[in-house]
């Protein structure tokens, strides 16, 4: 009788042990996946198209189905010959390292429309997950005034820049708001981005770096506020910069916005720059020019921050899970 009630005793015991271990595992895994969510951000990589792959292969498949009777059991049953047929893999690799698919199609079909588009040398844009302590942190984020909530503008403060047809981003934002001030047509708008895109191209791998760009009126000097609230300071891989047009395109001020201990750096050189020396963005040639000098810029300018830099953040953000 002892013996049944100490063994009783003990399998109580176990089962209670096994299901708080289970629980606790379960509890550990929600808060695992909590933290790791709350860690997860995209910043955009930039390079170009290295090369365009069309690999041919042969795929088995089961085709030309038969119905077969078999008389000693009276059933009957489908079977299939096997069949072989052409088709054609579609691919592009990007200068570096990414492999990017475009779908499998039949031997004498059209390729993709996209990868028909596509040339080696232009400029490619992937999105890329990373740990991000930064965003992570609500100390980082309290440290933020409230200024957002209160912007008379905050119904115009832009999204961030996605990445679309899984190479191409826009990453020229106008921001029009009055009559009279300036509005690019779709042209030129094509062409800043056009522009933008090979910059990103040529400084997306040697510098780590991904530019945008904001024209907005020259009345909208805060607006980096804003944004950088809504972006929490953009990924430590962006030069974010707000350019201030008056009616006649004449550039008022160029401010920037970055993680880089060289920002102050940036923000100077470019604001002389572009307000002393290039003056407007009304031509073609124009906007070519002021590309160009921001390229020469951010090339001897920008250092793309470390996350390591901000690893006493993630410390505070394991905290808050437990961890």
């Amino acid at each position: 009788m002892l013996k049944k009630i100490y063994f009783g005793l003990i399998a109580v015991i176990t089962i209670i042990a096994v299901v708080s271990l289970l629980g606790y595992g379960l509890d550990w895994g929600v808060r695992r996946w909590k933290l790791e969510q709350k860690l997860s951000d995209i910043e955009i990589f930039n390079g170009t198209v290295a090369k365009k792959n069309s690999q041919l292969e042969q795929v088995n498949y089961s085709c030309n189905p038969q119905t077969v009777y078999n008389p000693s059991t009276k059933a009957t049953k489908t079977v299939y010959q096997n069949c072989t047929r052409e088709v054609i893999n579609y691919s592009i690799e990007l200068s570096f390292g990414d492999k990017i698919d475009y779908g499998t199609l039949n031997k004498g079909q059209s390729a993709p429309k996209l990868w028909q588009e596509i040339k080696p040398g232009q400029p490619a844009s992937v999105p890329k997950n990373y740990k991000n302590y930064i965003k992570a942190s609500d100390t980082t984020i309290l440290k933020r005034k409230a200024f957002l909530d209160s912007y008379r503008y905050a119904k115009l403060v832009p999204e961030i820049p996605r990445v679309y047809d899984k190479i191409k981003v826009n990453q020229v934002i106008q921001i029009n708001h009055s009559d009279g001030y300036p509005k690019y047509e779709a042209e030129q708008m094509d062409l800043f981005n056009a522009q933008l895109a090979r910059l990103n191209g040529k400084l997306g791998e040697s510098k780590q770096l991904n530019t945008i760009v904001i024209l907005l009126p020259d009345y909208m000097n805060d607006m980096i506020f804003a944004v950088d609230q809504k972006w929490i300071g953009g990924n430590k891989n962006e030069v974010i910069l707000f350019v201030n047009l008056a009616k006649d395109k004449s550039i008022t001020r160029v401010q920037s916005l970055s993680w880089s201990t060289q920002n102050g750096e940036i923000e100077s050189k470019l604001d002389n720059i572009l307000v002393y020396q290039i003056k407007q963005l009304n031509t073609d040639q124009q906007i070519t020019e002021a590309i160009d000098n921001i390229q020469t810029t951010l090339e001897s300018t920008f250092d793309r921050k470390s996350m390591k830099d901000y690893e006493y953040l993630l410390q505070e953000v394991k905290s808050r899970y437990g961890f």
